[in-house]
């Protein structure tokens, strides 16, 4: 009986739809908030750590650089739930981790959490998860990847926070979900196609949207530490989508010196600095030295007699070769006449999923009329 009155429910549009915007706002406050919820588990008195004067920035703060990247600050016995850091320096995304010295491990810290931050951007304040087993005695704040020096100008225990919406991200989510119910409750992909209904060819139209949506979604909400707040509100960033490049744009200078080379992640633009240039190989000199050691895969050999080698490619007659292929080209050459850069390696992988989901929509589309095939809407 309650399964039947579920089923009745359900399959009315308007009640599916409302169940679909309440499971949208409970992921939003359960996961994407979760914070709110678990960072504040105990009543601990707030405290703010005093800094030192600072005649650089004329204020209170500490700054931080790579070779003096860890701030080390003495407690009085707290009890500590969460660390709450204040940022400021270059539009850099940076990761760190949270050390303790606490009752049980009194002479030394350990990690405890890790954190992101951008201290040129909108997240350059975080809050992160930090207890201790028992009354913590030092607090340890490090910094794993600065390029620029950066300065902290509060440390807060036990901070309150707010909520973090994002009305883009409830909109994907609602979208999603709405396509998850149409498809499974409303028998979308049940219904025969006819290409002289325009309602059918809308909802098909939508029905390939939400499918890229959905691709550009999941290609770029996994790399939540480097993500822009105003799209998914994770922890940093500083693009419209999830760049991996210092500078967090969507496009990016081609590197055309050994060193830039070196420092640049995506194999298909250093592939394009070599066509750029007239040759196949990639433009970065081979260490002859590399041929004399034991074992040229050896890291730690390597690392010992400070050997550099290129990662990700393939050596051959002394010549750096990518073995990544070249089709993505076709996306990035068209970008690069254009604008005169190369796409982010995380937005060119948004757009090339969408590419193939409309090339494929539109083909099949194509067959099925040329054949007079019958298919559902949803197909």
């Amino acid at each position: 009986m309650l399964t039947k009155v579920f089923k009745n429910l359900i399959n009315n549009t308007t009640i599916g739809l409302c169940v679909c915007l309440i499971a949208t706002i409970a992921i939003e406050m359960l996961i994407f908030n979760a914070d709110n919820f678990l960072l504040f588990s105990k009543n601990y008195p707030r405290i703010e750590i005093p800094l030192p004067f600072n005649q650089t920035v004329g204020r209170t703060a500490v700054i931080l650089n790579k070779d003096n990247n860890q701030l080390v600050v003495n407690l009085d016995n707290v009890n500590m739930d969460s660390v709450t850091i204040e940022t400021h320096g270059n539009n850099q995304y940076v990761t760190g981790k949270i050390k303790l010295s606490d009752d049980n491990y009194a002479y030394r810290l350990f990690d405890v959490n890790t954190f992101a931050v951008n201290p040129g951007g909108k997240n350059n304040i975080v809050t992160v998860k930090a207890i201790g087993l028992g009354k913590v005695k030092r607090l340890g704040i490090s910094f794993d990847n600065m390029i620029n020096p950066i300065t902290i100008t509060k440390i807060i225990i036990n901070n309150s926070t707010h909520l973090n919406i994002s009305f883009i991200r409830i909109a994907v989510t609602f979208i999603i979900l709405g396509f998850i119910y149409f498809a499974v409750f409303r028998n979308v992909f049940t219904i025969e196609y006819d290409e002289l209904s325009r309602k059918h060819k809308a909802v098909h139209y939508a029905i390939v949207g939400v499918i890229c949506l959905l691709s550009i979604f999941l290609t770029t909400g996994y790399f939540g530490s480097n993500t822009n707040p105003i799209i998914y509100n994770y922890y940093a960033g500083a693009g419209a989508f999830p760049m991996t490049n210092p500078e967090h744009s969507i496009l990016v200078k081609i590197p055309e010196t050994p060193e830039e080379i070196k420092n640049f992640a995506d194999p298909y633009v250093k592939q394009m600095d070599a066509f750029n240039k007239g040759q196949i190989n990639i433009d970065y000199p081979v260490d002859p030295r590399l041929y004399q050691l034991d074992n040229m895969f050896d890291y730690s050999e390597r690392m010992a007699k400070n050997i550099y080698g290129l990662y990700d490619l393939s050596l051959y007659n002394q010549q750096w070769h990518s073995y990544f292929g070249i089709a993505p080209l076709a996306l990035y050459y068209p970008i690069y006449l254009l604008t005169g850069k190369a796409p982010a390696l995380p937005f060119a992988s948004g757009i090339l999923p969408v590419i193939t989901i409309l090339s494929i929509s539109f083909t099949f589309a194509y067959l099925f009329i040329f054949f007079k095939l019958k298919t559902s809407i949803g197909a």
